[in-house]
């Protein structure tokens, strides 16, 4: 076993990929850091991803989104649409939100992501929309 992994350690050396190892580590460590000094809690962002999108909580994360600390919630609605919710570990402002498999195909785009979302949330109905049934 320790002659694999001696094995294993020469040949990422070799292939010159210890920097991306480290550079993993130090983007786990980052997002660590920034879980820690978050001002809003687990609990007050998925009750803010609850109120702005009516229905059940499916999930929660955090992650950091260009060096800030972002929950990413997962709510779906009463006619069984997923929605996702960003939310500011920081201030709770709601950064971005609409139907998942939207917010999916822009993945890379926040901001583009964000003004077309906020439409489709609209449209969807949100908190406010008919038929509350549970």
């Amino acid at each position: 076993m320790t002659r694999k992994a001696t094995l294993l350690a020469v040949s990422i050396a070799a292939l010159g990929l210890t920097p991306l190892m480290a550079s993993a580590q130090q983007a786990e460590v980052s997002e660590s850091a920034l879980f820690q000094s978050a001002t809003v809690s687990l609990k007050t962002a998925s009750d803010t991803a609850l109120a702005t999108v009516g229905g059940t909580l499916a999930g929660i994360e955090f992650n950091d989104e260009n060096g800030a600390g972002v929950y990413e919630a997962t709510i779906i609605d009463a006619n069984g649409v997923s929605w996702t919710v960003k939310i500011d570990a920081m201030t709770g402002q709601v950064l971005a939100q609409g139907q998942s498999a939207l917010m999916d195909d822009e993945d890379g785009g926040d901001e583009g992501a964000e003004d077309g979302d906020q439409s489709a949330e609209t449209e969807g109905g949100g908190e406010g929309g008919e038929g509350s049934g549970g």
